[in-house]
């Protein structure tokens, strides 16, 4: 295992979730484990202050990163084709701060299996790479696995996770559109990187774009009917 001096935490949508208990993740909460406290963070980035005696890749004083998932069973399918976060076996994924684990909204984070704590290159700033942790590799693992240079990629809600996606596949040389309910983040899209911007309220721009695109990464959530035809 590795312990953690946190140094900085990103606020994701997901610690939101688990301290309301909404819906489904209320099972997963620190309470429904039969503890007192809900502590969330996953998005961290601080300085190793301990290791165990199996862990090679990080020493005592190094930074390092923790994100969403802090451990699987590394000898499933899953985990041996290099897709961890669909892990099988056993409990499957291990959250850093759901199933009772204690997050990182905390001056210490420490997890059980260290394969999870990513070296980070003293040059990269800490507050901007700590959502990159989640948030971040959320978006990467669709376009890194789905998509190749050339692609049409869309990338549907530009809040926090669009805005990344947006970022990520222009430099893996996508042709990006951007689809929002208006065009009131067209010019921060553009700046980011897409080519296009498609205010999806608007009908005469959707008729004018349909059948334009090879991959659609979806970043908002909804329970209304979405149409991508």
């Amino acid at each position: 295992g590795v312990e953690v001096k946190v140094t900085h935490c990103g606020l994701c949508g997901s610690d939101v979730h688990l301290w309301r208990a909404d819906g489904d993740y209320k099972d997963f909460t620190g309470w429904a484990a039969g503890q007192k406290v809900q502590i969330c963070g996953h998005e961290a980035v601080g300085e190793v202050t301990a290791v165990g005696s199996a862990v090679t890749h990080l020493k005592v004083g190094q930074r390092c990163g923790v994100g969403w998932q802090c451990g699987s069973c590394h000898s499933c399918e899953y985990c041996l084709r290099g897709d961890e976060q669909l892990c099988q076996a056993g409990n499957g994924v291990d959250c850093t701060c759901a199933g009772g684990n204690a997050g990182a909204f905390a001056d210490y984070l420490r997890i059980k299996d260290a394969g999870f704590a990513f070296a980070l290159p003293d040059a990269l700033d800490a507050a901007a790479t700590a959502p990159l942790l989640c948030g971040g590799q959320t978006v990467w693992t669709p376009l890194r696995q789905q998509t190749k240079a050339g692609d049409r990629v869309g990338v549907l809600g530009l809040g926090g996770l669009g805005t990344m996606a947006i970022t990520f596949a222009s430099k893996l040389g996508c042709e990006v559109t951007a689809l929002s309910s208006s065009d009131s983040k067209k010019r921060a899209a553009l700046d980011l990187g897409a080519t296009k911007f498609v205010a999806h309220a608007d009908e005469a721009q959707m008729a004018a774009a349909a059948c334009s695109l090879d991959f659609i990464l979806v970043t908002l959530a909804t329970q209304q009917k979405v149409d991508f035809s």
